[in-house]
């Protein structure tokens, strides 16, 4: 049986009002704040997991939170979100390739070309970095020193930290249509 990948439910979030605030990257916001023990970075807000799961249900625990798995828009947002990773443990993020694909994708389809982040072998290749059949998904693991940090491909079944977001324009978006909306399937 296949298993279900990044299905996200529509969620309707009501703000009752709408402050100013700065978030970690010193730039005001006039976006609603974030919920008790996320980060504010750019527009969006962040939450690490505090348990190891599967990725599937790391996938589904951020859609409860009305979040995807994190999405990098930039090196900058990806240094400064997975800094924050837990320490010498691996950590997914919102990154797969299947099985017609060249390249790994993003659960939305705003991320950052993955070959320009930092991969544990560098020029990006799949298979260099872990691709299988058995190994789709992408877990990033935050090392003590720089050059221990790094994605690579694991079996989506494996337990790790989960990074999920709330990005203000991908929620609003989502806000608008009804129903169910599936990103992907394998």
């Amino acid at each position: 049986m296949p298993v279900r990948f990044w299905s996200c439910t529509i969620l309707q979030v009501l703000v009752s009002s709408i402050v100013l605030r700065t978030d970690v990257s010193g730039t005001k916001s006039s976006n609603p704040p974030c919920p008790s023990g996320w980060i504010s970075y750019l527009g969006s807000c962040y939450h690490t997991e505090n348990k190891t799961m599967p990725l599937q249900k790391a996938e589904k625990r951020c859609s409860a939170d009305g979040a995807t798995l994190f999405v990098a828009n930039s090196k900058d947002e990806f240094n400064e979100i997975t800094r924050r990773a837990p320490r010498n443990f691996w950590t997914w993020v919102g990154l797969a390739q299947f099985d017609n694909q060249a390249t790994p994708i993003w659960q939305t389809s705003s991320g950052i070309q993955p070959s320009a982040l930092k991969w544990l072998i560098n020029p990006f290749s799949p298979a260099a970095n872990g691709w299988s059949a058995a190994s789709r998904c992408v877990a990033y693991y935050n090392g003590d020193v720089e050059s221990t940090r790094y994605l690579y491909f694991y079996p989506c079944e494996s337990m790790f930290y989960s990074i999920c977001e709330r990005n203000s324009t991908f929620n609003n978006a989502l806000a608008q249509q009804a129903g169910q909306l599936s990103f992907l399937h394998f």
